[in-house]
């Protein structure tokens, strides 16, 4: 009983730790992430950083990208994982289309929730509610790891 006793005080206090995600934590999301886009001809990337910074970039891929329909989105801000819930806080906004200037808008910020993440080695899955009437509807995206060498090329 008292081996027992033992093991509960030292494996709790782990397992509490686990729980207890701080911004950030690495639950095997660092990194980058993408997935085209259902019915459109944009991809979507999602960056993590171990330090609790993420993009997010929607737009054209380089093969269809033509003069009169390029558009770019980019989500700067922070992360954090929370007992398999995602949150994102994002401070920046940029936009661009063909024929003008990228549109920056800095936000304050407050965290929102992004949904349920689940990361089997080299795919995330992400699950949230989208609201394209007035009920929400649960999403499921699947994003592939972008291999780290390509990172450097996507920076």
């Amino acid at each position: 009983m008292r081996i027992l006793r033992l093991i509960f005080l030292l494996v709790f206090p782990l397992a509490l730790a686990a729980c207890g995600d701080a911004t950030g934590s690495d639950h095997g999301i660092v990194g980058g992430w993408g997935r085209a886009l259902e019915g459109s001809r944009q991809v979507e990337r999602l960056f993590f950083g171990a330090a609790g910074d993420f993009r997010q970039e929607i737009g054209l891929t380089s093969d269809v990208l033509a003069a009169d329909e390029a558009y770019w989105f980019q989500a700067e801000g922070e992360y954090r994982v929370r007992g398999g819930r995602l949150e994102l806080r994002v401070t920046r906004q940029i936009e661009w289309t063909v024929g003008s200037p990228p549109r920056v808008t800095e936000r304050s910020g407050t965290w929102e929730d992004a949904g349920d993440v689940l990361v089997l080695a080299d795919v995330l899955v992400r699950t949230y509610d989208t609201f394209p009437a007035d009920a929400p509807v649960s999403t499921r995206a699947t994003y592939q790891r972008i291999p780290h060498e390509r990172l450097e090329i996507l920076d």
